[in-house]
């Protein structure tokens, strides 16, 4: 991750900003932070997995080797995974997160763009959803 603004940094409170290097594949398997932010966290994180592989091809092989190499030795899931081969493009749709602070549950509907003259960039936004429960949660 390059940039991300305060609510980003709200709802990943613990990693964003504390991270150096933030990395969502890292953040996802393994820091503890993951599996308790990210509901469906299994079904999602398999999901990232794949999402990985098919965009690979905008890195550095010696790049991405050297961080599935780190990942397969820190996650058993990732490895699990990664090995299964799968690819899926990245998609928009629900995401669902359980905030730490307020215990509540928060969906986002995704929207990610691609710039045209760099496809190893891209902007992910997570928009607060209106799930007619009354105020949404930001």
């Amino acid at each position: 991750m390059l940039d991300w603004n305060a609510q980003a940094q709200a709802l990943f409170r613990g990693w964003l900003g504390e991270d150096p290097q933030p990395n969502l594949l890292r953040f996802m398997f393994v820091h503890p932070l993951a599996k308790q932010l990210v509901m469906d966290w299994p079904e999602r994180a398999r999901r990232v997995v794949a999402e990985f592989r098919a965009e690979s091809s905008h890195y550095s092989h010696e790049m991405m080797r050297e961080l599935v190499m780190q990942l397969c030795r820190d996650s058993r899931e990732f490895e699990r995974w990664w090995t299964q081969q799968a690819l899926m493009a990245r998609e928009g749709g629900e995401r669902r997160f359980h905030h730490a602070t307020t215990s509540q549950e928060i969906t986002y509907q995704q929207q990610t763009f691609h710039p045209a003259l760099h496809q190893e960039f891209k902007l992910v936004m997570l928009i607060a959803a209106d799930t007619g429960d009354g105020p949404t949660a930001r």
